[in-house]
């Protein structure tokens, strides 16, 4: 080790710098990978990179509750014109949009959520059905789980 300080540096005492060192990890672990999942947020010293640039942004840390939206939809482009700081209800409103217009089956016209409560069903099983393409008959004539816990003897 101390040899291989004094080929590197000349120092067999010498200590990398900490900013350094973690820029050199995150190139290693870069280097490790092909591609860079689409799905996945990229870190800044251990957090999330878009939460520090909207905290640079407003000057002040993110409170409680408050989420950083990407406007085009895409995960890597941190640039502040992209990023929207807002509420977890204005986010789950944002992203349920497109989904929270009337649908229309058999001479009836109503909202998901109205839906859900008609078939006797959650909302969430029923968005979830919805959205993976399930046509409204199956939704309808296909019956909810029931999830029973065994119990210990």
């Amino acid at each position: 080790m101390h040899a291989q300080r004094v080929r590197r540096y000349g120092d067999p005492h010498y200590i990398t710098p900490e900013q350094k060192r973690r820029a050199n990890n995150r190139a290693a672990q870069l280097a490790r990978f092909d591609v860079i999942k689409e799905t996945t947020y990229r870190k800044r010293h251990g957090r999330h990179e878009h939460r520090v640039v909207a905290e640079q942004i407003l000057g002040r840390p993110l409170q409680r509750g408050e989420i950083v939206h990407h406007i085009d939809g895409d995960k890597h482009n941190n640039d502040p014109s992209n990023l929207q700081v807002m509420t977890q209800n204005d986010h789950a409103r944002e992203h349920f949009a497109p989904q929270a217009q009337p649908i229309e089956w058999n001479g009836k016209s109503l909202f998901p959520r109205e839906w859900a409560e008609e078939l006797g069903m959650s909302y969430s099983n029923f968005y979830q059905r919805y959205t993976k393409g399930w046509s409204m008959e199956r939704i309808a004539s296909t019956p909810v789980r029931k999830w029973i816990r065994k119990q210990s003897s």
